[in-house]
Parts: C-alpha cells; structure tokens; sequence
C-alpha cells in the first residue's frame, strides 16, 4: 500500500477498498471452499493495508511534531511562555 501510494497518490486508496471489497462479495458466492477462502483472505488483506496505512501515516505525523516541538526545543518554549503570559 505504501509502495502504491507513493508510485500513484492517494487516490490508490479507494482502489485498494473496491477490490476489497468486489473480491470479498465474489468469496461469498464461490462455491470451492478453498477458492473461497482465498479470495476472502485476499480482499480482507485489500482492506486491511488501508488501516495499516492510516495508523502509519498518523503515528509518523504524531512523531515529527514531536520532533519539531519537542520539550527541549526553544520554539516550543518560546510558545508555552507566550501562552502563559497572554
């Protein structure tokens, strides 16, 4: 999902759902159970990486602002004095 998103966009994203979502909708009807089985592993894993992908994408954001105003960093007390004083 990643590799996908970063060759083609965000937009990737309802691609990875559709196919979910068809591939898990055609399990249900396949008779063969291991074909079925299959098909419903591989959508579910679809729409699985678009969770995967979000919890990613907010825990490196939560990261780098805490990076960038980190305790230790002088903007960020810059900030917490001019809160306090206002």
């Amino acid at each position: 999902m990643i590799k996908a998103e970063y060759y083609f966009g965000m937009g990737i994203r309802l691609l990875f759902l559709t196919i979910g979502l068809v591939i898990v909708g055609i399990s249900l009807f396949v008779d063969q159970i291991m074909v079925s089985a299959c098909l419903g592993v591989f959508g579910f894993a679809s729409l699985w990486s678009i969770h995967e992908w979000i919890i990613s994408t907010s825990k490196t954001f939560s990261n780098v602002f805490k990076y960038l105003l980190g305790s230790g960093s002088h903007l960020h007390q810059a900030q917490l004095n001019e809160n306090l004083s206002a």
